[in-house]
């Protein structure tokens, strides 16, 4: 497809995808729209452009010929013979091929023999200068891997693979469901369609074009981005010019909001673009770049920075604030947040863990203090100390709930301060502390023995709470009504 887009820009036609994909597309030339070239490479023109179609569909069936061949200087390599070459190149002001004969010199360099229109004689010329017989002209070669690709991919459509004897040039027939050959391939390694059912001749053309090699007429990059595009309701406007390939993203109201260069990647954005939609192009570019990144890397240099890899976070320190700094400030979010993180076990378990960790440094911490500012060690703890005492049912459930307000407490920890303060005091009425080992000790003591005070105390936070949600509900309202009166 490349060969096919890339020639007819050359031949002075502008070609644009519409949709999704490159095909179909429509065709222009300089300001003015000529018509569409379709998905199977038949032309549709404008009444008035008729007259075009011969020089389009010329530049079509030699693209196709020469789909999939070495190139020599820009031109399609046909045959080689020792040191003599048969090449086929376009002719772009008669609309016609042209073959040449060339002889490569010990430099390297090609010297040019001869060159004619005629593909018959130009053939003869050629095996008679590099020694050859016409007959033992080697066909060019062409991808035989994509022959079995369009064998396999037509049998999954009900159509047949036959041995074709009765024509020399044909290697095997091609039949429907009735046995009727619709189409062959020839000997060459080239597929020609005879069928006259449109249905049928459509459905031969794209299983061939599906499995063309370089059928993509993008860059991996654009493809890559094409596709991604496409995921969040995205389109890539592709056009083809002589002066290269434009490359547009357009926006769900299909407005042009971006263009991006060929050779760097970079994307441009316009006034049309939103923050969102550039955030979305952003990362699906970023994610692009890495993914073509490991697979041109090689494997000895991923292996030896596989390690400082695996050291460096992920995510900042710095982004994690500002992160949870955003959630914290959406009330909805932050519940919907907390909600999935708290729902889940594995997560729950590893933040207790995590935080029976902190508060048994910050218990070291604060004792290692202690017994420093007294100018003593740190007297060993004896085998009684260190067993504690058995709680009863109203002091597990104190414990229970002071462990459940320091987590939710230690949650807000440096993102919300004020948050954090309101449940500290609410730990101080309750608790009369909101410090974990002034708590142990005050538990040891047998300070919530009994269950009525703290059973009391829990209710009657509750109740103020729920009062102040309801004062700041209703002050809203009263401002309202102030207004309105």
């Amino acid at each position: 497809m490349d060969t096919v887009l890339d020639m007819l820009a050359k031949a002075g036609y502008e070609a644009a995808g519409i949709g999704d994909d490159i095909l179909p597309c429509t065709l222009r030339k300089g300001d003015e729209p000529i018509g569409f070239l379709m998905g199977d490479l038949s032309v549709r023109l404008l009444p008035d452009r008729e007259p075009e179609r011969s020089h389009i569909e010329s530049v079509l069936s030699f693209a196709a010929d020469n789909q999939g061949l070495d190139r020599v200087e820009d031109e399609y390599k046909l045959s080689q013979y020792r040191d003599v070459l048969l090449t086929s190149s376009f002719d772009f002001d008669d609309y016609q091929p042209v073959y040449n004969i060339y002889s490569r010199q010990e430099d390297g360099s090609l010297v040019l023999l001869n060159s004619m229109n005629n593909k018959t004689e130009a053939t003869k010329d050629y095996a008679s200068r590099s020694g050859l017989v016409p007959s033992e002209i080697p066909a060019p070669e062409r991808n035989s891997g994509r022959i079995r690709q369009f064998a396999e991919a037509i049998r999954q459509m009900g159509y047949q693979l036959k041995e074709a004897r009765d024509e020399a040039n044909r290697a095997y027939d091609i039949t429907d469901q009735e046995g009727r050959t619709v189409g062959f391939i020839g000997k060459d390694n080239r597929v020609t369609i005879t069928a006259e059912n449109k249905k049928i001749k459509r459905a031969l053309t794209n299983a061939y074009l599906d499995t063309v090699p370089n059928r993509t007429a993008l860059p991996s990059f654009f493809e890559k981005l094409k596709n991604g595009l496409k995921k969040i309701g995205m389109t890539l406007k592709v056009v083809f010019t002589h002066s290269g390939r434009h490359y547009a993203i357009r926006n769900q109201q299909q407005q042009e909001i971006a263009t991006v260069s060929g050779q760097k990647h970079e994307v441009t954005y316009n006034d049309r673009a939103t923050r969102e939609e550039m955030a979305k192009i952003d990362l699906l570019v970023d994610e692009i770049r890495r993914e073509n990144m490991e697979k041109e890397t090689p494997a000895a240099e991923k292996a030896e920075s596989r390690e400082p890899e695996s050291k460096a976070p992920a995510v900042s320190k710095e982004d994690a604030r500002r992160f949870a700094e955003g959630i914290l400030e959406n009330p909805e979010l932050e519940s919907t947040f907390f909600g999935v993180l708290l729902s889940n076990k594995e997560f729950v378990s590893r933040l207790n863990t995590e935080l029976e960790k902190q508060k048994g440094n910050l218990e070291q911490a604060a004792e290692k203090a202690k017994q420093e500012s007294r100018g003593q060690a740190a007297p060993e703890k004896t085998q009684e100390e260190e067993k504690p005492r058995v709680l009863n049912e109203s002091e597990k459930t104190a414990k229970q709930e002071f462990n459940r307000y320091y987590q939710l407490a230690q949650t807000f920890s440096g993102f919300n301060e004020e948050k954090y303060k309101d449940i500290q005091n609410q730990m101080n009425a309750l608790f009369g502390t909101a410090d974990p080992k002034a708590f142990q000790a005050l538990l040891q003591e047998g300070k919530f023995r009994e269950s009525g005070s703290l059973k009391e105390k829990i209710q009657a936070s509750q109740r103020v709470a729920d009062l102040q949600n309801g004062k700041k509900a209703a002050e809203p309202a009263k401002n309202k009504e102030r207004e309105m009166a």
